[in-house]
């Protein structure tokens, strides 16, 4: 194996396919021997004899997403692209965030024209890492292609700080760049203009006056502890309104060294779920910053199947004590609904309601989805919803049986899009998760959302989120006739349990014109959601506490 690696360092492909031949003789079920092997082969263009090697080493270890991403570089190299999107979508069940498997994927469905879904991919990818510069160039040539000069010159030129000798982003730079602005006109100062200038300051000074103080500078807010893409849409469009409104504001999965010497106002969601959560809580208060704990949901009643029971739920007692301490701590705590607000009044000194709310001036809202001859099915979800939408997976396949110009589209957890391994291919489709800021064009790819939550006692506590997101792009839904969802009748239809789904999803497929009516209304009732009065009440209580203070 050494003897091969240093062949192939070397680029000496024959002697490498000699080399590895030996050792496959020596180990057959060897799958580091089997996947060089493989690869040797398709450097010779020889993808159909790699093949073979490629889902021996799957077999072997059926949970490696290498694994299975190498075996959808053989399936493409091979011509064959749907069996490569499957092995693609087999290691990111294996793994969400393998990022080799994800640019593959997105490079495929490039490559097969269908941008609407790779471009997203390749997006996501950059802003989760901008020294790739593999996907930095891949989007680049994408935007380009789509007549987005500046967003492709802008990433061509991020290509050349990671690789100035870069030749494809060189060449592109010199055809995008637009020619050099001529220098202004200098004009020439003269000794009456300065004067002039003198005297006006003159006179200013013998009417009595004063210079303007500069305003106070409004208070610094941080959001801490909601991590990840899906977690951090709760505080998106608050923090995105406070930083329009001149405070300085920062998003963060935990906080850096000097954040809370810098910040007012330290808001924390889910503080036990890292030592450097809680302990920041402490050293806030410590300090004589306004702290503020956000919930929106019951770390109490995790259900045993949840991904966190262990972590941060009743599994785990001394987390949940560590987190009723910070509760305690806190100045104040928010949460997202009624129920919340009702079993964690006890833990609390001050609490409010802070309901969910979205960023109107985000233009994806309005963006139009991609053109297409199907009616979409839209779920959205992580790993800890799988099942709740395996509680009417059966549901869903009896649709889509009946209905073959039904898509079902899943977003965000790998899983679900699993679970749907019966339905054929064409029949579903699977989106990545999106930062905040993108999150409503995943949206435009539903004519349907689906929100389907079992009546346990931590759903009950669950905002409508998803009800809202849907309502404010003017979408229509089924779901679960939870607490929170009842204000949003208006915009859906409710399924109560297994049974009642088909009915009410195959009225919306049919009828067209009700979905319109039912979105239309949706997104009235959105705009009575974009209220952020809590947040901004927040800001005040900070800003008289500085002022007395002072």
């Amino acid at each position: 194996m050494i003897q091969a690696d240093e062949q192939a360092r070397n680029g000496r492909w024959q002697d490498t396919l000699e080399t590895l031949t030996r050792a496959i003789r020596l180990r057959p079920d060897h799958a580091g021997t089997l996947t060089g092997l493989g690869t040797c082969l398709i450097q010779l263009d020889r993808p159909q004899d790699a093949l073979p090697l490629f889902e021996q080493a799957a077999g072997l270890a059926p949970d490696s997403p290498e694994a299975h991403n190498n075996l959808g570089v053989a399936y493409a190299c091979a011509g064959d692209p749907a069996r490569a999107e499957a092995a693609y979508q087999r290691a990111l069940a294996c793994d969400s965030g393998h990022v080799p498997a994800w640019k593959n994927l997105a490079l495929l469905q490039l490559q097969q024209g269908r941008f609407a879904e790779g471009v997203p991919i390749l997006a996501a990818l950059v802003k989760a890492d901008p020294t790739d510069l593999e996907a930095v160039i891949a989007l680049a040539e994408c935007y380009e292609q789509g007549g987005e000069t500046e967003s492709a010159l802008t990433l061509y030129r991020q290509a050349l700080k990671l690789q100035p000798d870069h030749a494809t982003a060189r060449a592109a730079v010199a055809r995008l760049a637009p020619p050099p602005a001529p220098p202004p006109a200098r004009r020439v100062a003269r000794p009456e203009h300065a004067q002039k200038l003198a005297a006006l300051k003159s006179l200013k000074k013998a009417n009595g006056a004063a210079e303007a103080a500069p305003p106070a500078p409004k208070p610094g807010v941080g959001f801490f502890g909601a991590a990840g893409w899906w977690n951090t849409r709760r505080v998106w469009a608050p923090a995105r309104w406070l930083a329009a409104q001149g405070h300085r504001v920062k998003v963060a999965p935990l906080p850096e060294a000097g954040d809370l010497d810098a910040l007012d106002i330290v808001v924390v969601a889910r503080p036990h779920a890292a030592p450097a959560l809680s302990q920041a809580v402490t050293r806030a208060r410590q300090a004589g910053k306004q702290v503020v704990i956000d919930l929106d949901e019951d770390f109490h009643r995790l259900p045993p199947d949840h991904p966190e029971y262990a972590v941060l739920g009743p599994g785990n007692p001394d987390a949940l004590r560590m987190l009723e301490q910070s509760l305690a701590e806190a100045d104040r705590v928010t949460v997202s609904t009624e129920t919340l607000a009702e079993r964690y009044a006890a833990f609390a000194r001050q609490l409010e309601v802070a309901p969910d709310t979205w960023d109107a001036d985000n233009p994806f809202w309005q963006k139009p989805g991609p053109a297409r001859a199907t009616v979409n099915l839209g779920w959205v979800g992580t790993e800890a919803e799988l099942d709740d939408l395996a509680w009417i997976k059966n549901d869903l396949i009896q649709v889509l049986r009946r209905a073959p110009l039904v898509q079902l589209v899943i977003a965000g957890a790998p899983g679900a899009y699993q679970l749907f391994d019966a339905v054929p291919e064409k029949q579903r489709l699977y989106l990545p998760p999106l930062p905040p800021e993108d999150y409503p064009y995943l949206l435009a790819h539903f004519d349907v959302l689906l929100v389907p939550l079992r009546d346990t006692d931590y759903n009950r506590a669950r905002s409508a989120r998803r009800l809202m997101e849907a309502a404010a792009r003017g979408l229509p839904w089924v779901a679960s006739p939870l607490p929170a969802h009842q204000a949003w009748a208006d915009g859906g239809l409710f399924a109560e349990k297994p049974g009642d789904w088909p009915a009410a999803v195959q009225k919306l497929i049919d009828a067209p014109g009700l979905r319109q009516a039912m979105g239309a209304a949706g997104r009235a009732l959105a705009g009575q959601c974009r209220s952020v009065s809590a947040w901004a009440r927040l800001a005040g209580a900070s800003r008289s506490r500085q002022d007395n203070a002072l």
